[in-house]
């Protein structure tokens, strides 16, 4: 009886570190749409970069037109990586 349960301890021990062991990573980079990979994009041209000199001074939900593109931007909001985000 004694040798069941020790056995049943061992595996259930052993369950356990494959489970804390297989949370804890970080899924691969693959894993992610190109949309919500982990990474930073660079503009693609001088006016996308003029648009996100202007980023903190546009206005909340007003289409405005920056160096010929049409920009609505949304609210400010604090992103779980620290950094203050806006969508655009």
């Amino acid at each position: 009886m004694k040798r069941v349960n020790a056995l049943g301890a061992w595996a259930s021990a052993c369950g356990l570190l494959m489970l804390v062991g297989g949370c804890a990573g970080a899924p691969p980079v693959a894993a992610f749409s190109p949309e919500l990979a982990p990474s930073t994009l660079a503009p693609n041209s001088a006016a996308e970069s003029e648009v996100l000199r202007q980023v903190p001074g546009l206005p909340v939900g007003q289409p405005v037109t920056v160096s010929g593109l049409q920009v609505v931007a949304f609210a400010p909001y604090s992103a779980a990586s620290g950094r203050t985000c806006r969508e655009l």
